[in-house]
Order: structure tokens, then sequence, then C-alpha cells
């Protein structure tokens, strides 16, 4: 009639099942610990980016509950014109790499936009497929902000070596210019010298008492250094003498003596002595022990 006139037990002694579930709830308790006291943001997230845990410091970084986040996608947290970059990363995952960095921006309380990098690591079933993904992540605004900064003074300097380049080019070609201007000048006294002085200069030394045939001499020397390209070398050795002091010193390093001077430039004895007197002190030998003639030879 369907009443009940017994029953019929089987037992199975389930006590190191029940053990083995009490070690695994205090090693689940042990790690959640672990987690929820990390500085780093942690979650895990389904394939299509569901949240399916967040710890504390996820929640504060977001200002957010974790029901607000738990069973939503992450993406919403992310500026719309970022999701394809992001989805891309995800679908890069999958048994031959299934770890993975990448860096994105993401908008906390408040909109304000901050920069994040994520690890993220797939996690994997028996036959490869992924069927969650766990990622650390961490604030990197600031490194983000230094990085601007040192890209922004990069291109500076770029610029401004590429304008000094610039004026470096400009400025060659200027002295090239000049030094080029500056040949054709000694070309055109050299050749004033020659077809308009040396003649003369032949012509009056015919002339001359034989008592100035060595200043003749001596003009004649200067003119054939300058004719033999020695201009510069020439207005160097003197640009700090007068033009009476270079005239003396050219006497002097023709080995001409005081007395030959004072006859040859019609000056007194006393007066070329003090000449001297200022060309030793001009060239700075003064009070040293050198011959002057020796000296303006040397040059």
């Amino acid at each position: 009639e369907g009443k009940p006139v017994g029953l019929c037990g089987i037992a199975t002694d389930i006590t190191e099942r029940k053990e083995a579930e009490k070690t695994l709830q205090k090693s689940e308790a042990h790690y959640r610990a672990v987690v929820e006291d990390q500085t780093e943001l942690i979650c895990r997230f389904l394939p299509d980016t569901t949240l399916t845990f967040v710890n504390e410091a996820y929640c504060r970084y977001f200002g957010k509950k974790r029901e607000e986040l738990v069973g939503r996608s992450f993406m919403a947290l992310i500026p719309l014109e970022d999701h394809e970059k992001v989805r891309r990363h995800f679908t890069s995952l999958g048994a031959d790499n299934p770890v993975s960095t990448h860096e994105h921006p993401a908008v906390i309380q408040g909109g304000e936009t901050r920069w994040q990098q994520w690890t993220n690591r797939a996690i994997l079933d028996k036959e490869g497929n992924i069927v969650e993904l766990q990622a650390v992540g961490r604030d990197i605004t600031e490194l983000k902000k230094t990085e601007e900064r040192l890209q922004r003074t990069t291109d500076k300097l770029k610029a401004e070596h590429e304008a000094l380049t610039e004026k470096n080019i400009a400025l060659k070609q200027i002295l090239e210019h000049i030094e080029k201007e500056r040949q054709n000048y000694k070309q055109r006294i050299c050749q004033d010298i020659e077809q308009a002085i040396s003649p003369i200069l032949k012509r009056l030394k015919k002339k001359a008492r034989p008592t100035d045939a060595n200043a003749f001499e001596i003009l004649e020397n200067d003119l054939k250094s300058i004719l033999a390209k020695d201009i510069d070398v020439f207005r160097d050795r003197y640009s700090r003498l007068t033009p009476r002091e270079v005239e003396i010193c050219e006497l002097i390093r023709n080995t001409m003596s005081s007395k030959q001077i004072s006859n040859c430039l019609n000056l007194s004895l006393y007066t070329v002595h003090k000449h001297r007197e200022q060309i030793r002190k001009k060239l700075g030998i003064a009070n040293k022990k050198i011959n002057l003639s020796t000296y303006l030879q040397s040059r």
C-alpha cells in the first residue's frame, strides 16, 4: 500500500574528504588574504572580459565596491578608443603564449584618466582552451608622464641640434666665401706688387745712392716674402706694432745695427734705441737675454 515498513541504509566514511575540504578552505582563505593584502591590482575574468574576482586594492583604485565590479566587464573602465587594442592583446594569449604584459589607459572615479601596466596569465583547460584569465596590474601614470617629458625634451634637443646644424652649415658657407674673397684679395695685392710696385722699385734702386742700397735690398726681400703668399704671416708678426716699429723691425731682422738704422731712417740713435725697447716690450721679451735680431728672424 506504499507505507514504509522499514529503512535500509549504506554508510560511507567521509572523514578524509571533510578534512581535505577543511584544508582546502584554509588554503583558499590563506591565499585570499595574501591577495587582498597586495598593493598591486589583482583580478580574474572570463574570456569575454567579465570580472570574476577583484582584490581590495582594485576596488580602492577604481573607487567601487566589489559587487559593482564582479559580474561586469572591465572594458567599461577603459576609454572606448583603446578597446580594440586591448581585445587584440587578449586574443594573442594561448597555450603557446600564456603570459603577456601590456599597457593601456583607464578611467577611475571622478573621470581622471590614468595609465596601467598589466601582466596577464591565461588559465587553460585540458584541451588548451582559455577558461579564465588572471591579471596583476600597477599604476604607471607618473612613469608615462616622465617618459612624455623626456620625449618632449628629446624632441626639443633634436630640433635645436638640427637648427644648430643648419646654422653651422650656413656659417661654414659664409666662412668659405670670406676665405675665397680673402684669397682673391691676396692675389690682387700680389699682382699689384708684381706689376706696379716691383718695376718702380727696380728703377729707384738703380738710381739710389750706395748708402741706400741696403735699404732697397731689405724692401725687395719683404716684397718677395709677400709675393710668396706670406701676407698673413707678415701681418700677424707685427700686429701689435706701429708702422714705424714695423719698419725698424724689418731692418733689425735683416741684421742692420742701430747706427745703420739711424742713418737709413734719418733718426737719432737715441730714438732708435727707444723704439727697440718698445718693440721688445710689445713682443714680450723685455728684460730677457734674447737677441732681438735672432728672435725676429725665427718668427
